[in-house]
């Protein structure tokens, strides 16, 4: 991030898996979300998840978004929104 900063970067779009989502997000690198909402439904401790585990155990400890929209794309549903600062 401190490389991507000294090239004048100030905004980077970063698509990762669940395992990296989850670190950065618990790292304060991330500011704005975008995901994309299909409409299918998998469940299970072995299915695939956008954000891995950020050791919460309580939906009062869940990252809350701020200045949501939501734009249908497709059959799908594009969510762009803010972390809430901590």
């Amino acid at each position: 991030m401190a490389a991507l900063h000294d090239r004048g970067c100030l905004s980077v779009l970063w698509e990762c898996g669940g395992t990296l989502a989850a670190q950065a997000i618990a790292e304060n690198c991330v500011q704005k979300i975008l995901a994309f909402v299909a409409p299918k439904i998998i469940g299970g401790s072995c299915a695939p998840s956008p954000v891995g585990d950020l050791g919460f155990r309580e939906m009062t400890e869940a990252l809350m978004l701020e200045r949501m929209t939501w734009e249908a794309i497709g059959a799908d549903f594009l969510l762009q929104g803010y972390l809430e600062q901590r």
